[in-house]
């Protein structure tokens, strides 16, 4: 799953916009719906523990020659639109107004989620590496189709050769149960090629583009999960993995439950409904230190039958998941679905 905000300052805003022929939806507005106030709690994981680390994706990375751990000192700068090295403004409007960019969370399906409670420290840290390549993966197709906006209202577009996002590894829905899901933050600045002046991103692609980049990075991590020997099985536009029951599935979908009976008791049926449903039943996160929230998932999934052994013999079924090496192309990719929902 795939969801996208708009990050105006040091909070999400949600609101409703029609910009496009037939309304175009850039980010949510209902009537009550609760403003996010904590994202910037994301930037700040605790380092003092073996906790994943956030890690950057884009290749702006590399103009920047940035080290492997990010700093929250450069992201801050990123944010307001100034160099992450020396400080200077990348964009005209560099500061306080500067709108930063766009956060978009990447959740893995229930089973991975289930299976990463369960598992032992070793195959706990393959499932996170396995996220980290998938959500690069998926953000250098983002990077691909990403545009800045120039001239008049930004009407005219140029494709860029470089974006940058930080990303930050979460592993808890707001109900405390497994969800593994990483932040996406990326910031709203995108260097054009052939030159060294980067410009403000139009995020209109990004919305576009949301379904076929959802799809990479279930795919990714789908093939990314086999390799470590589970079976994955299709299961619509997502995956599961044999082994995990519908009743575990059920049991560690309490965040589901909840949006699924607001939408139900609002009559609301689309994904817009389901977004709103899903702000306005959210509780304050109150994730506790990563070693502890291993604990508490470890007793959790306990109850339902999961256990690191139990996971290591999904690891060694005797007729795994086979993917054959393949080179993935974007563009075929997002042909093939945009021909698919056209007929």
């Amino acid at each position: 799953m795939l969801s996208i905000a708009k990050i105006n300052s040091a909070y999400n805003q949600t609101k409703h916009s029609a910009a496009a022929p037939g309304g175009y939806l850039f980010y949510l507005q209902s009537s009550g719906t609760r403003q996010r106030t904590d994202f910037l709690d994301y930037l700040s994981p605790d380092q003092s523990v073996a906790e994943p680390q956030p890690f950057w994706a884009g290749s702006g990375v590399l103009e920047f020659s940035l080290p492997d751990r990010v700093d929250l000192n450069q992201v801050e700068k990123l944010a307001w639109g100034y160099s992450p090295t020396d400080g200077e403004a990348l964009v005209r409007g560099a500061g306080a107004l500067h709108v930063m960019g766009i956060d978009m969370t990447f959740s893995a399906p229930k089973d991975v989620s289930a299976v990463f409670a369960a598992a032992g420290s070793s195959t706990q840290s393959a499932i996170n590496d396995c996220m980290q390549k998938s959500v690069q993966s998926a953000m250098d197709y983002v990077q691909s189709v990403s545009v800045t906006r120039h001239g008049a209202a930004g009407r005219i577009k140029k494709k860029v050769s470089s974006i940058i996002a930080a990303c930050y590894p979460h592993f808890a829905s707001r109900a405390i149960q497994p969800q593994l899901h990483v932040h996406a933050f990326l910031f709203n600045l995108g260097k054009r090629p052939s030159t060294n002046e980067w410009s403000a991103l139009d995020n209109k692609a990004q919305f576009d583009h949301k379904m076929t980049t959802g799809i990479l990075f279930r795919v990714d991590l789908a093939y990314h999960i086999a390799q470590l020997g589970f079976e994955v099985i299709p299961d619509g536009q997502y995956f599961k993995i044999k082994g995990v029951s519908d009743h575990q599935r059920e049991a560690l979908s309490k965040r589901r439950s909840e949006i699924q009976a607001f939408m139900t008791a609002h009559k609301g049926k689309t994904s817009l409904h389901a977004d709103i449903a899903a702000l306005n039943t959210r509780s304050a996160k109150a994730e506790p230190p990563y070693l502890e929230l291993l604990g508490k998932f470890r007793d959790m999934v306990e109850e339902l039958g999961l256990t690191a052994e139990y996971v290591e013999s999904l690891q060694s079924q005797p007729h795994r998941t086979s993917f054959a090496e393949f080179p993935l192309s974007h563009q075929e990719l997002l042909d093939e679905l945009t021909q698919t929902r056209s007929t």
